[in-house]
């Protein structure tokens, strides 16, 4: 936690209850306020860069898990389309290790990034976009590949 001065609330039973309290410096830290304040941002950066991995891959666990549905029903399906869905996971779950990764690296000491830290962080945050689009595509042209020859109960459909 950065230095500083802080307002703590808290609320029950229709009451609320307010303390400022600071948090001093450690003193063991040899490190600038400056560089703790960037050190601090860079990873929320990450955190943020984390959530949207999350976010993104939302859409492509749901594919897989209906394929797992159609797997655990021993329904037959287009295996060629369920590749593409597949593969599109291990992507997202690559990048999401990755980031993850980053993060721990980061917070193990206090001070900027490193140049090797920074060019992980701009090509994972390249990489979204990149796998949105995918998304979109294996949604738009592989999923209406895996739903031919489905019954209406086995179809992915979009919620």
């Amino acid at each position: 936690m950065i230095p500083g001065l802080y307002k703590a609330r808290l609320s029950y039973d229709g009451k609320v209850i307010e303390q400022t309290f600071r948090v001093k410096n450690d003193p063991r830290l040899d490190v600038s306020i400056n560089v703790q304040k960037e050190w601090h941002a860079s990873l929320l950066k990450i955190g943020k860069l984390y959530e949207a991995v999350i976010d993104g891959m939302l859409s492509a666990q749901q594919m897989g898990w209906h394929l797992n549905k159609l797997d655990r029903e021993k329904v037959s399906y287009n295996e060629d389309a369920a590749k593409a869905i597949h593969q599109l996971n291990d992507r997202y779950g690559e990048l999401l290790s990755r980031v993850r990764s980053l993060y721990y690296e980061s917070s193990g000491w206090i001070g900027p990034w490193t140049g090797d830290q920074k060019a992980q962080f701009d090509y994972y945050y390249s990489m979204l976009p990149k796998l949105a689009n995918e998304t979109q595509q294996i949604i738009k042209n592989t999923i209406p590949q895996l739903n031919r020859g489905l019954k209406r109960e086995f179809r992915y459909t979009l919620d």
